[in-house]
């Protein structure tokens, strides 16, 4: 008994529904051959290819399909779903649209139009498409998962984690939930429970590259660094060989002072990846760390991606010979940008015409040195000057500049001078002590980040014979941390944090106080441009700017640096520092 059309591409539906390709191919062919313009065949041919992986040969039947039923929203999903496939991302976009403004409830449009957006960079809208979608049908697994990569995109890790955690009830056995939560758990600073999802995602998958070097990240937060270590290296034994294992693997071990095993560590990961950034950033670290300079800071421009091309050197010799200006660019912190500024003066000797754009509350500390010809705020009008960022200046200026150029100079206003003084003698007795015992930000999903931290109990107890006063000046002390301060010494406590909104009075209290003990910060770097002393607290791991060892850095001359130890922890470093305070003068 013959088949009709109309059963036919029943049939063809069927089994393309029930996922036998072939024999759907075959009928909608068949059916096809009798129809050639039957839009819903033409839609059907068009998903086949699609399911065979073949997006450009979908593109001509699905546009044939549209132009027969231009009022189908599955049409136009479909569309888009091609156009995406073939990088046409501007036309997927509007395909998905049109297919929302036919059925502004269609769940999978608004869910297919985010993933479109995501691939624009443009996650806030992408985040409320998949909100949407997710109203609409709440029990999409994908859905939910690529909800939780755009609140992770967008610094929500908090939203991340609720949409992972949705994600890995609908499907407990996907590991990438699990290791996608663990990693939003962890930018959260939930340790332990991201310990646990990454362990659960191994369970699932063994060979999990990511979610082992994810372990090792959480362990490495949690100060348990020989079970790091074994993460990571598990991590760089698992298949595909992962780059950010080696990297991860050999920071760890540049904590841990091993230095020669950390550099092979980044050598494997270059090997593998050799446009990774992270692998030359950490590498630069190292080298740094250890007086490496030349190789270090060539590596160091690896911090802002692939350095631009060979002949980077040469434009800005020839804008230093022919006197076209040279825009410095802040980057990073404002202590990083005072720290990086001190070869300008090298390249002003040169004969460099040079222009500073960066934050606009450096410029009156940079204004009275004749440096800069001009300023610019990060957010004003571009120019046709010769961008360099900050960090680059090392590598620009090093045939011509000292190896440890000193502290670019500051000087604090006069009327910062007078305010501090006043503020100094409201508060007690001199000497006057500037302290600090926290800077920066602890490292999250394995990203770097400069954290310093010292015990403020053991700091207050260096205090004990102490008779001035202490002149607290961390940004955003706790009330329990000036208390635990005041209670250390009978010296009295001045919480001057607040200062630190203003970097003209800062710069005028440090050069008011007659000493300085922290850790590294924004105004230790103030601090060296006033040519003052200052104790630096040094914890471990050491940043590279104060070396593996010693009681002097070459970068902060006149600086004495207290160090954590391996074995000891701060008690040595705390006592050599109650010592030399007692001696002070």
């Amino acid at each position: 008994m013959a088949t009709g059309p109309d059963e036919l591409l029943r049939l063809a539906r069927n089994e393309f529904a029930a996922g036998r390709l072939a024999r759907s191919r075959e009928l909608c062919e068949e059916f096809l051959g009798s129809a050639p313009d039957h839009p819903e065949g033409l839609h059907l041919r068009a998903l086949l290819a699609l399911s065979n992986g073949n997006a450009a040969a979908a593109l001509s039947p699905i546009q044939r399909a549209l132009r027969r039923d231009a009022f189908d929203p599955k049409k136009h999903q479909t569309h888009g779903i091609v156009l995406r496939a073939l990088a046409r991302r501007g036309e997927a976009g509007a395909a998905f649209r049109e297919a929302l403004r036919l059925s502004p409830q269609f769940a999978e449009a608004h869910a297919s139009l985010a993933l479109s957006e995501m691939d624009e960079g443009d996650f806030t809208s992408a985040a409320r498409g998949l909100d949407t979608a997710l109203r609409l049908r709440p029990d999409v697994y994908a859905w939910c998962m690529n909800l939780g990569l755009c609140r992770s995109r967008l610094g929500d890790a908090a939203a991340a984690v609720e949409a992972f955690q949705r994600a890995a009830r609908l499907d407990a056995r996907m590991p990438e939930a699990h290791n996608n939560l663990g990693t939003a758990l962890l930018a959260c600073g939930r340790v332990g429970e991201a310990e646990a999802s990454f362990r659960h995602c191994i369970a699932l998958a063994p060979g999990h590259s990511h979610a082992w070097t994810n372990l090792g990240n959480a362990l490495r937060r949690s100060q348990r660094a020989r079970e790091a270590e074994a993460a990571y290296r598990r991590a760089t034994q698992c298949l595909p060989p992962l780059a950010i294992a080696w990297v991860n693997l050999g920071n760890a071990l540049k904590d841990a002072d091993r230095i020669d095993e950390a550099m092979e560590c980044f050598a494997q990961a270059t090997e593998l990846a050799p446009d990774s950034p992270e692998a030359h950033l950490s590498r630069a670290i190292a080298r740094l760390l250890v007086g490496d300079l030349a190789r270090g800071w060539e590596e160091y421009r690896w911090r802002l991606g692939p350095p631009d091309d060979s002949a980077m050197r040469t434009r800005f010799e020839d804008a230093i010979r022919t006197r076209r200006p040279i825009e410095i660019l802040g980057e990073q912190g404002l202590g990083d940008s005072l720290f990086f500024l001190r070869w300008v003066p090298a390249l002003r000797a040169a004969g460099a015409r040079l222009a500073f754009r960066g934050d606009a509350r450096l410029f009156p500390l940079l204004g009275h040195g004749g440096w800069f010809d001009e300023f610019a705020s990060e957010d004003g009008a571009g120019s046709d000057a010769v961008g360099l960022p900050a960090g680059d200046l090392p590598w620009l200026a090093r045939a011509i500049a000292v190896a440890y150029p000193p502290p670019l100079p500051l000087k604090a206003s006069g009327k910062a001078l007078e305010a501090a003084r006043s503020l100094l003698v409201a508060a007690g007795p001199p000497p006057y002590v500037g302290v600090a015992w926290r800077a920066g930000l602890p490292s999250a999903d394995g990203t770097e980040h400069l954290h310093k931290m010292a015990p403020l109990e053991s700091l207050g107890a260096a205090f004990q014979r102490f008779t001035g006063t202490l002149v607290s000046l961390q940004r955003g002390a706790e009330a329990d941390e000036l208390a635990t301060l005041s209670r250390s010494t009978p010296a009295p406590v001045l919480d001057a944090g607040p200062v630190n909104s203003d970097l003209d009075a800062m710069l005028g209290l440090l050069a008011s106080l007659d000493d300085y003990v922290g850790v590294s910060s924004t105004n230790v770097h103030l601090r060296a441009g006033l040519g003052l002393p200052a104790r630096i607290l040094v914890p471990l791991p050491p940043e590279w700017r104060y070396g593996r060892a010693g009681a002097t850095s070459p970068w902060f001359p006149g600086f004495r640096l207290y160090r954590e130890n391996r074995e000891s922890g701060w008690q040595d470093a705390m006592g050599a520092l109650a010592s030399d305070l007692g001696r002070a003068p």
